[in-house]
Order: C-alpha cells, then structure tokens, then sequence
C-alpha cells in the first residue's frame, strides 16, 4: 500500500526510520519531503512543495503523522481527513487539536506500537468494501476504503481478516 508521512523537518531522521520500516514491509512512500532542505524562502519552489506534499496525500492509501508536528503537518492532515483517509498519530498530543478526535484517526503513543498494516479486498467482507487494516498493540482496526465508517475488531469475539 502508498502511506504519506506528516511531521515536522526536525522529525527527519524519525521520518526516515518509519519510511524504512514501512517500505522493508512492502509499502510504497507516495511522496518524501527529506529530500528538500529545510528552510526554503523561493516562493515558487515553496509552491512547488506544496503541490508535491498534497499530492503525496492524495496518491497515500493511508497517512502517518510523527508528532511534533507543525503547520505543515496539520494541513497535511487535514487534506488526508478530507479525503476520508485512515490516519495514525503517533506521539504526544500537541494541546487541543479537535481533528486528532476524528474517527479516521487512531492515536497510539509511538509508532513501535504499530503492527503490521495490510489491505484486504471487497470480497472478504459481507460489506462488499475493500478495507485497510492494522494490528495495534492487541487491538485490531480497519478502515473501509473512502468512507466515514470505521471499526475496532475486538480478538476475544471478532476474527480479522488473514494478514498477508
């Protein structure tokens, strides 16, 4: 699957480590801001930028956000929230941000709580939607692919489906 990843420059090298951990599995980075120097004042390659970063989001299956984050990391989430994207946060809550409440978003408190993300296909489910799920710590999530619902898998009475 693509994942985007949000946080701020100062967060590189934890970006770095996540991107590797992701991609060692399988997954594909839509878009890899560490590339670019931090602190760039050209208004067009700013622009240029920002038009990569949001592409990155929309071409993601599934967002990532590293906090502490800045502005950059919050437009970013919320571009992926209005794309009906799962997000997952991990770190410290940064004060009050009503969207990190949103039902697209699961908080976990570092990213080592994070299992093993995978997407399943419309026919394993009597839905008839593909979904994107993740183990977290002993919890199961999944998302359906572009819509509002979203749903916990309890292990002791639900059965996820296979992980690949």
């Amino acid at each position: 699957m693509k994942f985007y990843i949000a946080t701020g420059y100062e967060n590189k090298v934890e970006h770095n480590r996540v991107r590797d951990l992701l991609v060692g599995d399988g997954h594909e980075i839509t878009y890899d801001w560490t590339i670019m120097e931090a602190g760039v004042t050209d208004f067009p390659i700013q622009r240029a930028i920002a038009k990569a970063e949001i592409q990155g989001v929309i071409d993601a299956d599934f967002l990532i956000v590293l906090l502490p984050g800045k502005f950059g990391t919050h437009a970013e989430l919320g571009a992926a929230l209005a794309l009906d994207k799962p997000v997952i946060l991990c770190g410290e809550m940064e004060g009050e941000c009503i969207f990190h409440a949103h039902p697209h978003v699961t908080r976990i408190p570092e990213f080592s709580h994070l299992g093993k993300i995978w997407r399943t296909e419309p026919h394993q489910h009597i839905s008839g939607k593909p979904k994107i799920v993740a183990n977290i710590g002993d919890n199961t999530r999944w998302w359906d692919i572009g819509s509002t619902d979203e749903s916990y898998i309890d292990p002791a009475t639900d059965y996820p489906p296979d992980s690949p």
